[in-house]
């Protein structure tokens, strides 16, 4: 059973009969039910609006039943075998390989099985295969694996099935290890500070992550190869430049992308709207630094089977969410930034060099306001009908 995006670790056998109980409580929100067996697919029911329909509030998802018995077929599956190697052709034993979601034509959402446990996942043997003997025959439709494994990268494997008559390789490429110093301006180390890492190239997933520097100030951290980065590192007040217009090839090493921290630059400012310029509360404004793009530096040519064009650019984001006052602040270091407030008009790009202290105030007129009237009545009689709530949604919303 899953609940809330994911399965709930709620799982049942089946008796002799074919059924089984599981208890739920009162108050949860079912999202679907499934069951699987190996040998004999998989077959589930969903009770969530279709993606079309979520915000819609007179669309009614379909209901569980605690009367009737949910009734889901079992028939025949079509085994799928996958071999993981590395770059040089190797098989890779101990890959854990998990499948994404399937999407039933009679159903009103698809079904995410990446959070149902280990008992659906497979790992790799000694020749790099595992086979998945439950995958239901009425899938038509790919089906996204996510291979995991220390050393090598997370990249999304596609089985499609009119491609692929039952078996797929994939190479799983290694990470590459980026490695420096964080230190202050008088050169001593800084333990403690949170270096961030984004990458981007032609592949389906870009890179995102971050690592605390250790006590000698040192730190290290996996990447994936084939992409270009943007690296900064702070500490409370205290900021870097970026380390940027590099790229990761696979087996070769990364060192010296050290860091020197100095005070960074405020940016804040107030959200205000409407002709009194009331304050905004809650909203979250963004900032984004650039690093150097894979389409005009040199060096940075990244492999591009497809002839992909888009815009090879990595960057980090900076974010703050505004006070009872409408007031934000934040600290970055220097380098090429932007700032994105309430609307897409709200943009700015900026550059910081040695300023301390730089104000953005955005403003917006909110529209006036009018008063909505009608009347509920009763569809069979005409008459009034008292204490109905009626609400109401944007229709850009739906």
């Amino acid at each position: 059973i899953a609940s809330d995006d994911r399965f709930a670790n709620r799982i049942a056998n089946t008796d002799g009969k074919g059924r089984c109980e599981l208890w739920v409580l009162e108050t949860e929100k079912i999202r679907s039910i499934a069951a699987i067996k190996n040998g004999m697919g998989l077959d589930y029911r969903s009770f969530e609006k279709p993606r079309d329909a979520y915000n819609d509030l007179t669309y009614e998802a379909p209901q569980v039943s605690v009367d009737e018995a949910l009734v889901l077929t079992l028939g025949e599956s079509s085994p799928i075998t996958l071999k993981i190697v590395d770059s040089k052709g190797v098989p890779i034993e101990g890959v854990q390989l998990s499948p994404w979601y399937f999407e039933k034509e009679s159903e009103t959402r698809y079904l995410n099985i990446d959070y149902s446990g280990t008992g659906l996942k497979q790992l790799t043997d000694a020749q790099g295969k595992a086979t998945f003997d439950w995958i239901p025959s009425w899938n038509e439709k790919q089906i996204v694996f996510w291979p995991q494994c220390a050393g090598y990268v997370r990249t999304r494997i596609i089985y499609n099935p009119t491609e692929h008559d039952g078996e797929l390789k994939s190479v799983m490429r290694g990470l590459v290890p980026i490695s420096g110093i964080v230190s202050d301006q008088q050169g001593n180390p800084v333990q403690g500070a949170t270096i961030r890492v984004a990458g981007e190239g032609y592949s389906h997933d870009d890179f995102r992550g971050s690592v605390l520097s250790g006590d000698d100030g040192s730190y290290k951290i996996e990447v994936n190869p084939d992409h270009v980065y943007v690296m900064v590192a702070g500490k409370g007040a205290l900021q870097s430049s970026p380390q940027t217009g590099f790229k990761a090839v696979e087996g070769e090493s990364i060192t010296g992308k050290d860091f020197v921290l100095r005070r960074g630059a405020r940016i804040h400012g107030r959200v205000t709207e409407g002709a009194g310029k009331n304050p905004v509360v809650g909203f979250r404004v963004n900032s984004y630094q650039y690093g150097a793009d894979a389409n005009n530096t040199p060096g940075l040519e990244l492999p591009n089977p497809e002839n992909n064009r888009t815009w090879i650019q990595p960057m980090l984001v900076s974010s703050a969410t505004t006070d009872a006052n409408g007031d934000y602040e934040f600290l970055v270091g220097p380098g090429d930034h932007d700032i994105r407030g309430q609307s897409p008009d709200d943009y700015e790009r900026f550059e910081v060099t040695e300023q301390s202290d730089i104000n953005f105030d955005f403003h917006r007129d909110r529209p006036k306001e009018i008063m909505l009237t009608g009347r509920v009545i009763d569809g069979e009689t005409g008459k009034p009908v008292a204490e109905v709530t009626v609400e109401s949604i944007y229709q850009a919303s739906i």
